[in-house]
């Protein structure tokens, strides 16, 4: 390897300031992680005494209100599935002071680990603490990572300083969709074949080098044995039929063996059914969050 490389490498353990994450992500879909950062910065999570989190994708943030569920309880869900990000996400919260009984993992339809590093990796984390919780080196996403990092490390050295940074107060988590999704019907119709990324086991050595799948599986595996999850099956826009079908096949993954799924066994096909709470197929609009986070408080027993 030439000093170029070493030179790149080197540059990549770097560090980038929360005020430049603000700066590039304040006004886009990853908006979040600056509220998030900030809370963490003024100490907001170690004044509450919380009795769950939601952590996960785009599903959990917006699926679930929690400004429904009360100021006992949290939506840290960020857009973009990814257990590298979901991990952080918890390692921050608590190192930061915040405090949890229950960790909620929300899991969109039937997968369990997605592919990659989540986008937000490269702003947050060093090499270093990828290696350390679960990253595999052999990987082609993981020297994507180092590139990336490098580029952004050296960008937030002569990035011009912007004072005009949002400072983002709300309390909750919950993130908006206020759209309906124009299809009139729900799905009646969905193969519930075994995803590969579902199973450690089928996924082939061409997915472990491309797709990242055995990192992955190491970050749920640490959030499984440091965090015990409770296992959060979000809905699509499916018939209730189907989505009973697909919680079973998440309950029967040998994965979750020894976690708790919470039970969306109660009468809600309003919510599933109705176009009217849905963004589109895989994501609850503003209306549907709300209708199912009430239902959410029947199931879960929630008490503020």
């Amino acid at each position: 390897m030439g000093l170029g490389g070493l030179g790149l490498i080197a540059l990549s353990f770097g560090s980038i300031s929360n005020k430049y994450i603000y700066q590039k992500f304040q006004n886009t879909q990853y908006s979040k992680i600056c509220w998030f950062l900030q809370k963490c910065e003024r100490g907001d999570f170690n004044e509450q005494e919380y009795k769950g989190i939601f952590i996960g994708s785009s599903q959990v943030y917006y699926g679930i209100n929690d400004s429904i569920l009360g100021s006992k309880y949290l939506n840290l869900g960020f857009n973009t599935p990814s257990k590298d990000m979901d991990l952080y996400v918890l390692e921050t919260f608590f190192d930061s002071g915040g405090n949890a009984d229950h960790v909620f993992l929300g899991v969109g339809g039937d997968k369990l680990v997605s592919y990659g590093i989540h986008p937000l990796m490269p702003y947050l984390v060093s090499p270093n603490w990828l290696l350390t919780h679960g990253q595999k080196w052999y990987s082609l996403h993981f020297w994507k990572f180092m590139i990336i990092r490098s580029q952004k490390v050296l960008e937030s050295m002569v990035a011009p300083q912007d004072n005009n940074v949002i400072e983002f107060k709300r309390n909750y988590g919950v993130g908006y969709l206020d759209r309906m999704v124009s299809r009139t019907k729900p799905f009646d119709e969905i193969q519930l074949q075994k995803n590969r990324f579902n199973y450690r086991a089928t996924a082939n050595g061409l997915d472990k080098i491309r797709h990242n799948i055995n990192s992955q599986w190491s970050f749920f595996d640490k959030i499984k044995l440091k965090y015990k999850p409770q296992i959060l099956m979000l809905p699509s826009y499916l018939t209730a039929d189907k989505f009973e079908k697909l919680q079973q096949s998440i309950k029967e993954n040998d994965h979750l063996i020894n976690l708790k799924m919470v039970s969306l066994d109660l009468n809600f096909n309003e919510v599933l059914e109705s176009q009217e709470n849905w963004a589109d197929p895989g994501h609850l609009n503003r209306t549907g969050g709300i209708h199912f986070s009430n239902e959410l408080i029947k199931v879960v027993g929630i008490e503020n």
